[in-house]
């Protein structure tokens, strides 16, 4: 979509533009990634998965105020936010001095608040990467749908410090990314199969970030639609999925939205994580949360109260139990 966006930038400054024809279609690259599954190394990428999944967790199981099969039509409410240069820069270089992408920074970051609130410490979350196989010198120009899906296991069952856990993420993710000849569809049907779910795996918690993509030219990094003025509404909506996650940088800023099917939650427990997650990244910037056990102190007061009488064993037992 950037491509398309950048060019009709282009045709609106100057009508009298023109484009070169390509040497090849979307088409020719699909043919080229299908004849991709006959060779070692998609064998080698498959052989890979295949470990994986027998041992890859479920989705974060969060509360929810109903069960995700009583929504027949979902209604995806968007929570934004920007960080600004003052902190975004002095976060971009803490996770580069840690050893960490940006993409990998904010994604453990965000699992740290999944976390937070899920009842299990293992899960997986579904990545959204936009991976061009190099099999022509411009298949960066290609106009077509390039996404495709990762899915990430998450371990925070460790009472490691963030620093520690980021960096598992990190890993994880790397070597994940090492092998994407497979897709994340191809998956999510093989896992069906092997755990005998006639209706599909589902993995509804989604990241997605437009951050550090290699394939992205320095001067392309901003979002494709600022020369159309400023973005006052947006949502992405998506079957199967109840929280996605998208990041991007625009001005030196990092913005970030979260569109979730709000009726499956409890009310107000979006704004509290979405809260606690804005305030984890600003923490990140300024403060040495890196080296702390958990971040529970990132949850409301509300939500604690909440958590703490659960828990709570300074009740008094009745006589006839």
């Amino acid at each position: 979509m950037g491509s398309l966006f950048r060019d009709w930038h282009r045709f609106d400054r100057n009508p009298h533009s023109e484009i070169q024809p390509l040497e090849l279609s979307f088409r020719d690259y699909v043919l080229s990634l299908n004849s991709l599954e006959k060779s070692s190394r998609y064998q080698r990428a498959w052989t890979y998965w295949q470990k994986r999944l027998a041992d890859l967790p479920n989705a974060p199981e969060l509360p929810l105020a109903k069960s995700i099969a009583t929504v027949k039509q979902p209604h995806f409410v968007r929570r934004t936010h920007k960080l600004t240069p003052d902190f975004w820069q002095p976060l971009k270089q803490k996770f580069l001095d840690t050893g960490l992408t940006l993409s990998g920074g904010l994604l453990a970051a965000f699992a740290e608040i999944i976390a937070l609130w899920s009842k299990n410490p293992r899960f997986t979350i579904t990545l959204t990467t936009f991976n061009r196989f190099p099999i022509h010198p411009q298949v960066n120009q290609l106009v077509g749908d390039f996404t495709s899906l990762n899915l990430l296991a998450i371990d925070y069952s460790k009472t490691d410090n963030f620093n520690t856990r980021a960096k598992q993420v990190q890993l994880q993710l790397w070597e994940d990314l090492n092998y994407s000849e497979v897709s994340g569809i191809g998956l999510l049907r093989e896992l069906a199969k092997q755990r005998n779910i006639g209706t599909g795996a589902s993995f509804p918690v989604v990241f997605t970030s437009l951050l550090g993509n290699p394939q992205i030219k320095d001067s392309d990094r901003d979002s494709p639609l600022t020369w159309l003025g400023e973005i006052v509404w947006g949502i992405s909506q998506t079957p199967q999925v109840f929280l996605d996650h998208q990041v991007y940088e625009e001005a030196g800023s990092l913005i970030f939205n979260w569109d979730a099917v709000e009726e499956l939650f409890p009310t107000g427990l979006l704004d509290d994580m979405f809260a606690a997650y804005c305030h984890l990244l600003e923490s990140l910037a300024t403060e040495k949360i890196w080296q702390l056990d958990r971040s529970s102190q990132l949850i409301p007061k509300n939500q604690l109260q909440k958590f703490n009488a659960v828990n709570s064993t300074d009740l008094p037992i009745q006589k006839n139990y």
